[in-house]
């Protein structure tokens, strides 16, 4: 992307051109060096506009009907004049960054809507159930004039926790029949939940979600803090107007956060994290055949991998 320039480009994208959107979110995706140099450039234009669309990550198993229930959400969303991006992140191989783009195929109503935006993007292989630059994209959505952005998570269970760090509210979906497992998962992500959800509350699974949602909440009286999870709703793709309901609940939540001061303390954390990163690259890339040589040395002839560190990071005497 040699001939982006990021100025046209940021003007391009707070007039709302799609394409540009694309584009925008292409070029911070890149791995590419002479991409990352106006990919920074870009964002910190984008960074002094107006920052006031919610962001809602939305996370839970493979199989809970994350893609469902944002489609049906979204509508609900834009059938009340908002304007809504959804961010999917899909799962890919840590070796080849490979994916399965097809969350846009899966919400095709919502993905003819004039007023919505679906952007697929592989995880690259990263655990916390996002992708590498899904918080900048946030941003850039922003930017775009979407009103509310919709962060649909990997699914991978309980490691999502870096949903937390980009939205404004997390939600976890939690399946019919899911109760027996509700042990395992009270030290996991539900620690990081907002809003809990069950979904498929209709047909043969309709007992069974209200028995769930009865054991999360006698575990919601005991366990979890009330301030943030106020209640346990239920879900159903068969009662599109449920979603009234919902997103009630939620507007509710978000409209007595201070979403200014939790939005730096996020701020706080990205800066720590991209700045290992940074570190720990500028330093593999400095000491790239020394490192090589170790891992063959550890291949070949069995050194210890703690040998092989302080060789390469003495300790202190």
């Amino acid at each position: 992307m040699s001939s982006v320039d990021p100025h046209s480009l940021f003007e391009r994208i707070l007039s709302g051109d799609r394409f540009a959107l694309s584009k925008g979110l292409t070029l911070i995706e890149s791995t590419l060096e002479s991409d990352k140099i106006k990919a920074n450039e870009l964002l910190v234009l984008v960074s002094q506009c107006d920052q006031s669309a919610y962001r809602i990550a939305i996370s839970g198993a493979p199989g809970v009907g994350k893609s469902t229930f944002i489609e049906y959400l979204g509508m609900y969303l834009v059938n009340q004049g908002k304007k809504v991006a959804v961010l999917t992140i899909d799962p890919s191989s840590r070796e080849t960054h490979g994916s399965i783009l097809g969350d846009k195929t899966r919400m095709e109503l919502l993905g003819k809507h004039k007023e919505a935006y679906i952007r697929p993007s592989p995880s690259a292989g990263i655990y916390g159930g996002i992708g590498l630059c899904t918080y900048e994209s946030t941003l850039l959505c922003e930017a775009a004039g979407y009103d509310i952005v919709l962060i649909e998570t990997v699914g991978v269970g309980q490691s999502e926790g870096e949903g937390k760090y980009v939205a404004d509210l997390f939600t976890l979906l939690i399946q019919p029949g899911a109760g027996d497992d509700l042990q395992s998962m009270k030290k996991g992500i539900m620690e990081n939940a907002d809003c809990i959800i069950i979904t498929k509350h209709d047909g043969d699974l309709k007992r069974a979600a209200e028995k769930t949602q009865a054991q999360y909440r006698s575990s919601w009286k005991q366990t979890m803090d009330r301030n943030r999870v106020d209640e346990i709703l239920l879900a159903t793709s068969h009662e599109p107007n449920k979603f009234s309901e919902i997103w009630n609940h939620m507007d509710a939540f978000l409209k007595k956060q201070n979403l200014a001061k939790n939005r730096r303390n996020r701020e706080v954390f990205w800066f720590d994290k991209k700045l290992r990163e940074a570190v720990i690259s500028k330093y593999m890339s400095q000491h790239h055949d020394q490192i090589e040589n170790l891992i063959q040395q550890i291949r070949d002839q069995g050194l210890f991998y703690l040998s092989a560190l302080r060789s390469l990071l003495p300790y202190d005497e």
